[in-house]
């Protein structure tokens, strides 16, 4: 028995060194990780910007899928502010109890769901194959709603209620999100967007064209504010998908209804591109505060079993898986990286460790997780470059139709260094290649023949 406690103590004593020894391996490793550029990412990634001033218009997009009776605007604040702290609360008990079913077995966490303490009715979803009305960001529209108004006109007398609910959101001055960013944050039904659009195309069909030209362009003013002020990547694009839905259906005004000049009221609505359009870092930060808010409570509430505190202490680590996406995102955030983005160039992450790597180790679970979810982001920076590309060109179509410029000068300055446009004299047309494919090489094409303003 002496022998046999003997062994047992060695084989103890040298399971006990031989994790001692890993675990001051891992230590190295997360020291070296978490060097002075790791902390000079995690800083500029988790920098704030102030929420641009005037009203937002969030609350009123939140709402608008509720039947909420006679709520006033302050009384709509006031409702999201509340569930915005009803977030948070479910939040930080969500992820505990997320933790438990995953690592015990436990019961999994219901999901949020959004004023559900307020007892409102909620609002049939639009659906998305619904034809009476235009899609959010793509051409045709005018054309959609001339064929058959009627049909729009029904469907927008019977979601008469969250239309003007949208046109209160298309007056505010941003949308900027206050809920908590995580990966559980309630999303808003962006795709109600659809009915201004539509009832802009609607005017123009009834023979409203000024009412016409006046809400396309607040539309697509409003979305160009949206896509500034957009504090998230599935904000943001939606922004920008309206904002070529709108600038399409101005175009398409022009052509069917010219004008010698739009009006006054349109200014905003044309500006030229800026950087904060073609770039993404404050989107790219609430990307990296979802993950990092994540990261952060799942380490909150770990469980004290010993494989699991041994797991945390070999395995997986906060700090250092922050470091890493803060690394990766750090170059959509560098000081001249939306400007870049405007000239049309697309800033690329920094790859994440391979798996395998002797970096991995200093958190493989984390490293394995990230090697998953990181790849798409570049696409995200693609995305971007390409929005402003495309905006840029059905801009400049604005000014062949005031005849401020040819068609060859207006391609040629529709262009930029890193995303040049073509032009066909013999057709008319002036096209871009994206940035973004997706295995599919089809240039945008805007036509630039024809548009000459009355009289000329």
């Amino acid at each position: 028995m002496k022998t046999l406690g003997r062994i047992l103590l060695r084989v103890l004593v040298i399971i006990l060194v031989l994790l001692a020894l890993a675990w001051m391996g891992v230590a190295a490793l997360r020291w070296q990780v978490l060097d002075e550029h790791a902390y000079a990412a995690l800083t500029r990634m988790s920098e704030d910007t102030p929420v641009p001033p005037g009203e937002n218009g969030y609350a009123a997009l939140m709402l608008a899928d509720y039947e909420t009776g006679d709520l006033d605007a302050a009384g709509a604040e006031a409702a999201l502010a509340a569930d915005v702290a009803r977030f948070a609360d479910w939040y930080s008990g969500s992820v505990g109890a997320l933790q438990a079913h995953v690592e015990d077995g436990g019961p999994e966490p219901g999901g949020f769901e959004p004023f559900a303490d307020r007892g409102w009715p909620r609002r049939p979803v639009l659906a998305p194959n619904d034809a009476r009305f235009c899609g959010l960001g793509g051409q045709g529209c005018l054309a959609q709603v001339a064929a058959d108004p009627d049909a729009a006109r029904a469907g927008l007398q019977e979601e008469a209620k969250r239309l003007d609910a949208m046109r209160r959101v298309l007056a505010a001055a941003h949308m900027s999100n206050p809920y908590l960013p995580t990966w559980s944050t309630p999303v808003p039904s962006w795709s109600l967007l659809r009915l201004p659009v539509t009832d802009a195309a609607l005017a123009a069909a009834d023979g409203r064209i000024d009412e016409a030209y006046a809400q396309t362009c607040d539309l697509l003013a409003a979305a160009r504010r949206f896509d500034r002020s957009a504090r998230g990547i599935i904000d943001k694009r939606v922004a920008q998908s309206a904002a070529e839905g709108a600038a399409a259906l101005l175009l398409d005004l022009r052509r069917a209804h010219p004008r010698p000049a739009l009006p006054e009221s349109c200014a905003e609505a044309i500006a030229e591109v800026d950087a904060a359009e073609a770039g993404i870092c404050l989107a790219m930060k609430g990307e990296f505060r979802m993950g990092q808010n994540l990261t952060n409570a799942w380490g909150r509430h770990g469980s004290w079993r010993p494989d699991r505190v041994l797991a945390r202490q070999l395995l997986t680590d906060s700090a250092v898986r922050n470091a890493w996406n803060a690394r990766a995102m750090a170059p959509f955030c560098a000081d001249d990286a939306d400007t870049r983005a405007l000239a049309g160039e697309v800033a690329r992450m920094v790859p994440t460790p391979a798996v395998g790597s002797t970096e991995c180790l200093a958190a493989y679970i984390d490293c394995s997780l990230l090697a998953i979810a990181m790849p798409a982001i570049d696409v995200m920076a693609a995305v971007g470059v390409d929005h402003a590309a495309k905006l840029r060109l059905l801009l400049a179509a604005q000014a062949v139709a005031d005849g401020r410029l040819a068609p060859a000068a207006a391609a040629a300055a529709a262009g930029v260094p890193g995303h040049p446009v073509a032009f066909d004299p013999a057709t008319g047309t002036a096209s871009l290649v994206p940035k973004w494919r997706s295995g599919n090489d089809t240039p945008f094409v805007v036509e630039l023949a024809g548009l000459v303003p009355p009289g000329e």
